[in-house]
């Protein structure tokens, strides 16, 4: 019984990294859509942040 609690634990927890992931590449796809003034003024202050989903390649959580 404890190892199938554990595989449930396991397939929550990348649920939830998944439906994060997700919302953080809405948000980025939202990023790309906005005018470059206020796209200008996002990427001063969470340049970081952006530059993590322009560059990165796609991970598989399986």
């Amino acid at each position: 019984m404890g190892i199938y609690k554990q595989e449930i634990d396991k397939l929550k927890q990348v649920k939830q990294l998944r439906a994060k992931e997700q919302a953080e590449i809405e948000e980025y796809e939202a990023f790309k859509q906005m005018s470059f003034s206020e796209s200008e003024n996002l990427r001063k202050t969470n340049f970081n942040k952006w530059f993590k989903f322009s560059t990165r390649e796609q991970t598989d959580l399986d």
